[in-house]
C-alpha cells in the first residue's frame, strides 16, 4: 500500500503546540508591578481576558503562577475561554489570599482547574517541611469544603530535585504531591548544545525517574531566550532562529505530553522581578514572535486547532542496509537510524508495520531519537511471528513512554486477508496479557490493529468487526482519497471526511486513528479512479489539506 508522503513543510505547518504554556498578565504595560502603583482591577481583567483570547487559540492547558492578580481572580475568566488551569499559589506576601482564591476556584469552577501547584523555584526561600505543610493544608480544605479531587502539585528547580544534599526533604515533598513539576532550562548549562537541544534532558530525566515516581513528573517550565541582556553570559546564543530550534525539538520530543513551555508573553523590561531576558513566543506588547504558526492561516470556524498530529508511516526498505534480496550494503540499524533523525524534524509520531527488521529491534532507535512509536507486529504463520510478537512486547515493558500504541496486523482480516477478526481479537489479548506479565502488572500500553475502510465499514461483517473494535484500545483505519474517482483536487479533504464520519456513527471517536492516507507522486493512475492523476503536485495538494484537517470528532496521530 501507498505510503503517506512526507514532503519538506516547517515546524509551524504541523498544527502541535506543546501542550501547556505559562501565563502572567503581568507582561502588560499597565499592570502595577509595585505595591505604590495605582490598582484599576477593571483594567487588569480586562487585559487578562484579551491575553486569554490570544492564547486560547494555540493552548487549552494553561500554568498561572498565581491566583489572584492584585485582586482579580484569573479562574473565571479563564472559564470563559474553555481554558484548563494549572493554577498557582505562590509563596508571596498574599498567600493567604492566594489560597482564598485557589479554593473559590475550586468550588465554584472545578472544571476549569486541572491542577494547584504550591510554589515554584522557592526551594531556600521557604523551608520543605513548611511547603509540604501547606500543601497538606489545602488538599484538607479541599476534602472538607468541596466534593472535588483535584491534583496537587510543586514547581521547582531541576537541580533542587536531584541535589544529593537535599534528597531526604525533596523525596518527602515527592511523597506529599501528586504532580513533582520540574523546572529546568537547559541553554544555562555550559555543555548545551544547540544542535541536540534535548540532549541534558535526556541525560537528567532517567536521574528523576530513579528518584520519583514517572506518573508524576511533569516538566512545569522549560524554553529558550530569543534575547538575554549583555550581563548574562552563557554558552548558547539566544536568538529567535535558537529558540524556534528548541521549541520545535521539544514540540516533536517524548517529553512534550509533559511539558509548559515558558512563556506565552515576554515579561516587562522593567519589571523588577522579571525574566533575565526575552523567553515570550509573543513580546510584552502582545506581537506575535513567530515561532506559533500564523493563526490566520489555521483558522476554522470553531476557532481552534485541529486536535490532529501529524505522523508519518515508515519501513527501511529503501535502504541499501536492507537485505531485501539476500544482499545488503552497511549497517542496517544504522541506516534507520539516520531515518529517523530525520522524520523527527517533521512529524509527531512514526507507525511502523514491523516491531523487528532483519534482527533490529526498532523501538530503541525510535527512542534514541524521541519520536514516539506506534509500533506494528507483522502477523505471519511463520515462525519468525514469535520474533515480532516478542520484540513488541519487550518495547512496551522496556521503552513505555516511547511506544504509544502497538498494532497487531495491517490490512489482514478476512475477507480481504487471511485472518479472521477473532483470531486478530486473540491476537489482542494475548499481547496484553504478555506485557502485563513481564512487566508485574507496571506497563498498560494501547494495543489495536489497522484495517481498510472497506472492512471496518463491511455489513457483513459488522458483528466481527465491532467485536473486534471492543476489544481494541485503538482502531486503526486507512483510508485513500486517491483510489476513488470521484476524487476531487480542488476540495481533497471531501471523501476523507465523508468516510470518517461513518466510521463516527459506527466506532467509538476517541478510539479512531487514521493510520494511512497519501497519494502517489508518480506513476499511473489507478486502475479504478483513471481521473486521479498521480503528480508531486497534486501530493503536495493532498497532504497540505491533510495538514489542514478539521474532523468533526476525534483525531489524533494520522499517518
Amino acid at each position: 500500500m501507498l505510503k503517506l508522503v512526507l514532503l519538506g513543510v516547517s515546524y509551524a505547518s504541523a498544527q502541535v503546540t506543546i501542550p501547556g504554556v505559562v501565563y502572567s498578565p503581568q507582561h502588560s504595560s499597565s499592570y502595577p508591578l509595585l505595591s505604590t502603583d495605582r490598582v484599576n482591577a477593571k483594567k487588569i481583567a480586562t487585559d487578562i481576558n484579551s491575553d486569554l483570547k490570544t492564547i486560547a487559540p494555540y493552548y487549552q492547558l494553561v500554568r498561572t503562577m498565581a491566583s489572584t492578580y492584585r485582586g482579580v481572580a484569573i479562574t473565571p475568566i479563564a472559564a470563559t475561554h474553555n481554558l484548563l488551569l494549572y493554577l498557582g499559589i505562590p509563596n508571596t506576601n498574599d498567600y493567604q489570599a492566594q489560597v482564598d482564591a485557589a479554593m473559590e476556584a475550586v468550588r465554584d469552577y472545578p472544571s476549569t482547574i486541572g491542577a494547584i501547584i504550591m510554589g515554584s523555584d522557592d526551594v531556600g526561600e521557604i523551608t520543605t517541611p513548611e511547603l509540604i505543610n501547606r500543601i497538606h493544608d489545602i488538599r484538607q480544605r479541599i476534602t472538607q469544603e468541596t466534593t472535588s479531587d483535584i491534583r496537587i502539585g510543586t514547581a521547582q528547580r531541576l537541580e533542587d530535585w536531584l541535589n544529593p544534599e537535599l534528597a531526604a526533604n525533596m523525596t518527602a515533598l515527592g511523597n506529599a504531591v501528586d504532580i513533582v513539576g520540574v523546572n529546568y532550562f537547559p541553554y544555562l548549562e555550559p555543555t548545551f548544545d544547540i544542535a541536540n537541544p534535548l540532549d541534558l534532558i535526556d541525560v537528567h530525566w532517567p536521574l528523576l525517574q530513579s528518584r520519583y515516581p514517572s506518573t508524576k513528573l511533569t516538566i512545569m517550565e522549560t524554553g529558550f531566550p530569543t534575547k538575554l541582556g549583555p550581563e548574562y553570559k552563557v554558552t548558547a546564543n539566544a536568538s529567535l532562529a535558537n529558540a524556534m530550534h528548541y521549541y520545535n525539538a521539544f514540540k516533536l520530543s517524548n517529553y512534550s505530553p509533559i511539558g509548559f513551555y515558558y512563556t506565552f508573553f515576554d515579561s516587562q523590561t522593567k519589571d523588577p522581578n522579571g525574566d533575565i531576558g526575552a523567553f515570550g513566543l509573543y513580546t510584552a506588547n502582545g506581537k506575535t514572535k513567530g515561532i506559533l504558526p500564523a493563526w490566520d492561516t489555521f483558522q476554522n470556524e470553531s476557532g481552534v486547532f485541529s486536535n490532529t498530529i501529524p505522523g508519518a508511516c515508515y519501513s527501511p526498505f529503501h535502504l541499501d542496509s536492507y537485505p531485501m534480496n539476500g544482499v545488503a550494503h552497511g549497517s542496517l540499524s544504522a541506516g534507520m537510524d539516520t531515518d529517523f533523525k530525520i522524520m523527527k524534524q517533521y512529524v509527531g509520531a512514526v507507525r511502523t508495520y514491523y516491531s523487528n527488521y532483519m534482527g533490529v529491534d526498532v523501538t530503541p532507535i525510535a527512542a534514541a531519537n524521541n519520536v514516539p512509536l506506534f509500533l506494528g507486529v507483522f502477523m505471519t504463520n511463520e515462525n519468525w511471528y514469535n520474533t515480532q510478537f516478542n520484540a513488541a512486547v519487550n518495547a512496551a515493558v522496556n521503552y513505555p513512554t516511547t511506544v504509544k500504541a502497538i498494532l497487531i496486523g495491517n490490512e489482514n482480516v478476512m475477507p480481504y486477508g487471511p485472518y479472521s477478526a477473532s483470531y486478530i481479537n486473540n491476537q489482542i489479548s494475548t499481547l496484553r496479557t504478555s506485557i502485563a506479565t513481564k512487566s508485574n502488572g507496571k506497563v498498560s500500553v494501547a494495543i489495536g490493529t489497522v484495517q481498510r475502510i472497506s472492512e471496518w465499514l463491511n455489513p457483513s461483517i459488522r458483528s466481527d468487526m465491532l467485536a473486534l473494535a471492543a476489544n481494541s484500545d485503538i482502531i486503526g483505519v486507512n483510508i485513500y482519497p486517491f483510489f476513488d474517482n470521484s476524487y476531487q483536487g480542488s476540495n481533497p479533504l471531501v471523501l476523507l471526511n465523508a468516510l470518517w464520519n461513518q466510521m463516527l456513527a459506527i466506532y467509538p471517536a476517541s478510539k479512531l486513528r487514521l493510520t494511512e492516507t497519501g497519494f502517489s507522486t508518480g506513476g499511473s493512475p489507478p486502475p479504478m479512479a483513471p481521473r486521479v492523476i498521480p503528480s508531486l503536485t497534486n501530493a503536495m495538494q493532498y497532504y497540505t489539506a491533510l495538514m489542514n484537517w478539521q474532523p468533526s470528532r476525534g483525531g489524533g496521530e494520522v499517518f
